[in-house]
């Protein structure tokens, strides 16, 4: 875990994480959860970032989500998704769509566990990971 690179990226997105949630009403920190926890837990050690950058990655980030779902979400090609406005549009349709189906919507880490995996029905280790983050809101302390 490298939390300096879930901070860098919540700062540098976090206009667009606002623009975003307001656009498809979703609470922006559980956004800036998730995006922390894919940068801070999935960067791969830079592997990520270099994948992402010859188009490579099938999860590119600022929110690791698929390219092919994002861009459904979207109506738009893959490549798109390694726009980081369109990777955290998607990415704020994708919560909005498991923060209807869960019972309680205030759990995120319950949301981040279904966003980690989509048949998860159970709380998982990032789930648990986002729920903290979220709770502690460490972009709000930098």
């Amino acid at each position: 875990e490298l939390s300096w690179l879930g901070g860098e990226a919540v700062d540098q997105h976090n206009d667009t994480i606002e623009k975003m949630a307001a656009k498809h009403d979703v609470d922006p920190d559980i956004v800036r959860s998730i995006m922390w926890a894919e940068n801070a837990r999935g960067h791969k050690l830079g592997l990520n970032n270099l994948a992402d950058m010859i188009g490579f990655s099938d999860s590119p980030l600022p929110m690791n989500i698929n390219k092919e779902t994002g861009a459904k979400l979207l109506s738009v090609e893959a490549k798109e998704l390694y726009t980081p406005e369109m990777n955290i549009e998607a990415s704020t349709i994708m919560l909005k769509r498991i923060i209807d189906r869960v019972e309680d919507p205030k759990d995120v880490s319950k949301i981040g566990s279904i966003w980690n995996f989509t048949g998860r029905e159970q709380t998982n280790d990032f789930g648990e990971y986002t729920g903290r983050i979220y709770e502690e809101k460490p972009w709000s302390k930098r």
